[in-house]
């Protein structure tokens, strides 16, 4: 788990949070934010930052 640099485009739909990148293998795709969280009650586009956590944008509002 080290500071991969990602080189894939960031998924749009279906993106798990954590690795919100088309990269192969374990890849720490912290600089990708703009998919949508898979999280029930999420919406809009927040920030994935973990499997059961969502982090809104500033218009947005997480439940």
């Amino acid at each position: 788990m080290s500071g991969k640099a990602c080189t894939g485009a960031c998924k749009s739909e279906p993106c798990q949070c954590g690795n919100n990148c088309q990269c192969g293998g374990d890849c720490d795709c912290s600089q990708c934010k703009t998919c949508k969280c898979t999280n029930e009650g999420c919406k809009c586009g927040q920030n994935c930052t973990g499997q059961a956590t969502c982090s809104c944008e500033k218009s947005c509002s997480c439940k």
